[in-house]
């Protein structure tokens, strides 16, 4: 069943954020200083080439630990969602430029340990709590 805007209000209103099947990084001038670790990497004010606007979405999820993302080396158990106890299994991401670019990110581009020891060498932003999302 889709959700109504109501239910979406209302996790909004709960959690600070809704879900959705990507992470859009717009407007990163107005977050607040330390949510993303890498602000440089993500749109401020203008969409320029060297920026990132959106990603698949790659998450931790503070309850359980559990690691959600699509483009994983596993089809997914159930649902649209692939959740994994590490990001061990992540395929890649597709990356939105502000250009209007996408490349592929291969897990081969990515530090898998330090993602899953979130490490803030790598980009990440701070959810919900201690919530993660990749980039």
């Amino acid at each position: 069943m889709p959700r109504t805007p109501k239910d979406i209000q209302a996790e909004i209103s709960g959690w600070g954020l809704f879900s959705c099947s990507y992470s859009y990084f717009a407007r990163v001038n107005n977050w607040p200083v330390g949510q993303a670790t890498h602000p440089e990497d993500l749109t401020d004010n203008e969409l320029r080439n060297d920026r990132l606007l959106m990603t698949d979405l790659a998450s931790q999820w503070w309850l359980n630990g559990a690691w959600t993302y699509y483009h994983g080396f596993k089809k997914p158990t159930t649902g649209a969602n692939q959740e994994f106890v590490t990001p061990n299994q992540l395929a890649g991401l597709n990356e939105l430029y502000g250009d209007g670019r996408v490349v592929w990110k291969s897990a081969r581009q990515m530090n898998k340990a330090a993602i899953a020891a979130a490490d803030p060498n790598i980009g990440f932003v701070r959810g919900y709590s201690f919530d993660i999302i990749i980039y």
